[in-house]
């Protein structure tokens, strides 16, 4: 079997991620993603550049994206690069950086329970499987991440509709959810999810040691873990502790719906 091209590995796992709902169109130079059951989703339709773009080229990009989903939506387009992204500030764009982070195995500790400054971690951490457990995991992550409950419903249902495709674990205590995250993956790919840790939870190891379990439980050494995260706020810490490393980064540029409108019409 192949190895995974490790020049786009947020690609294909966004693919993996999104595979019941979404649809993919190769074109010249780029990919189109449609989510045709929720056309309002911005992350869902939107243009995959096959290579980074030149600065000058942005604003054509953002016109085929504009002309591609509609004017009334904002257009957003999307690349991979190994290296940071370094032009300055786009005027009237949201330029979104996250890390892509890649390893075969987590480190054999990733939280040392000696150490007198990390609190004891809750005694059980248990395997999403039923409806009710999957329903208490949509109410968590909807409350911790301030999401519309509804939204968050359709999301996860996607992830569950994947089967063995999927994996989540939560951590408890005394029953209650503290700290969720799962694994999307295929033969030679796993990639984390919606990892998330409850406010008065943060910061203790919980999502480290919650990630360190998924990896155990699913990894294998033809296997590649990725993880996508957003660098300004630390997540990628949690992935470096496991023994990931950087290996480039994802950039997504929305434009607003407004300016693609004027563009179009001008």
């Amino acid at each position: 079997m192949p190895s995974p091209d490790r020049r786009t590995l947020a690609r294909q796992t966004d693919r993996l991620a999104q595979a019941p709902a979404s649809r993919y169109e190769a074109a010249d130079g780029y990919t189109v993603c449609r989510t045709p059951e929720r056309p309002e989703y911005v992350f869902g339709n939107y243009l995959i550049l096959d290579e980074p773009p030149a600065r000058d080229e942005l604003p054509a990009w953002l016109d085929r994206a504009a002309a591609t989903f509609g004017t009334a939506r904002p257009a957003v387009v999307q690349w991979e690069q190994p290296d940071r992204y370094l032009w300055p500030e786009l005027p009237e764009l949201t330029l979104i950086e996250h890390l892509v982070l890649a390893g075969t195995a987590p480190t054999a500790d990733p939280v040392d329970p000696a150490d007198a400054a990390v609190p004891r971690l809750p005694a059980r951490l248990a395997e999403v499987a039923t409806d009710q457990q999957w329903d208490d995991l949509v109410r968590f992550a909807a409350r911790e991440t301030a999401t519309d409950e509804a939204w968050t419903r359709w999301r996860y249902g996607q992830y569950r509709a994947l089967g063995g495709g999927c994996r989540w674990l939560v951590a408890l205590d005394t029953d209650r959810i503290v700290a969720a995250g799962g694994l999307v993956g295929d033969a030679r790919l796993d990639r984390f999810q919606e990892v998330v840790t409850a406010e008065h939870r943060r910061r203790r190891g919980l999502a480290t040691a919650l990630c360190g379990e998924l990896l155990r439980r699913t990894q294998r050494a033809d296997r590649l873990a990725v993880a996508v995260a957003d660098p300004a706020d630390g997540a990628d810490r949690v992935y470096r502790a496991l023994g990931l490393e950087p290996a480039g980064y994802q950039y997504t540029v929305l434009a607003p719906a407004v300016r693609a409108r004027s563009r179009r019409d001008a």
